[in-house]
């Protein structure tokens, strides 16, 4: 007779549902919002500017999953890029990833992050990264040292 098979944990949270989303446009950027935290569609929406650049004719796929179990340590902000990716990270429980080739942001907020730094601090740093990869580099050349 063989042990209970017990379930998995999930601690990357890869199966958290996004109930709530909401097409917006921030920093002239078409975005299709994915989200567990209503409050955060709610501050997006708020946000939203109807100027669209037009060199971005596809929506980026931004999905947050707030992550009420994650440290609630709120320092600076550190950004790590290597060529299409990049990567911020807020003290020990927030991180943003934005892969620019594949056009997705996927994110896990602490609950320490308010909506509104998501949304007017974290994004704008990740979309202005982004903007400039569409416009000015292209996919399989190389990115100069810096």
């Amino acid at each position: 007779m063989s042990a209970p098979q017990e379930a998995v944990p999930d601690l990357l949270r890869r199966f958290v549902s996004t109930p709530h989303f909401a097409d917006v446009v921030l920093e002239g950027i078409p975005l299709s919002v994915q989200t567990n935290d209503l409050q955060i569609v709610t501050e997006m929406q708020r946000s939203t500017s109807q100027e669209v650049n037009l060199q971005f004719s596809r929506a980026v796929l931004v999905r947050v999953i707030r992550d009420h179990d994650a440290p609630v340590q709120n320092s600076e902000i550190t950004m790590l890029s290597a060529g299409p990716l990049v990567t911020l990270v807020v003290g020990t429980g927030t991180a943003l990833a934005l892969d620019c080739e594949r056009r997705e942001i996927l994110g896990f907020l602490s609950s320490s992050v308010s909506p509104e730094r998501l949304v007017r601090e974290l994004l704008p740093i990740l979309l202005r990264r982004f903007s400039s990869f569409a416009l000015h580099e292209r996919p399989g050349q190389a990115t100069p040292a810096i």
